[in-house]
């Protein structure tokens, strides 16, 4: 992958995006969650300790509960009407 693998994407795509990074994921750099944020005109969700797999294996409720609410206010108000 180039450095410039974000911009690549952006240019082909139209739609909404909601970058999820966790502070613990050690596959995908935060860096690169940033990097395409800021190619799709969008903000970064960081959450804690929820490794590369966010809530799908997380256990801490506070954690859980921020990342399904950032997902459901971006399913709600960034997809809503949104063909």
């Amino acid at each position: 992958y180039g450095e410039d693998m974000a911009e690549l994407a952006a240019a082909k795509y139209e739609g909404n995006s909601l970058p999820i990074s966790s502070t613990d994921d050690f596959i995908v750099n935060p860096a690169v969650s940033q990097a395409c944020a800021d190619a799709f005109g969008s903000v970064v969700v960081t959450v804690s300790d929820l490794g590369h797999s966010y809530s799908f294996y997380g256990t801490d409720p506070t954690t859980v509960n921020a990342l399904n609410a950032a997902l459901v206010t971006f399913l709600v108000t960034d997809l809503a009407g949104a063909e």
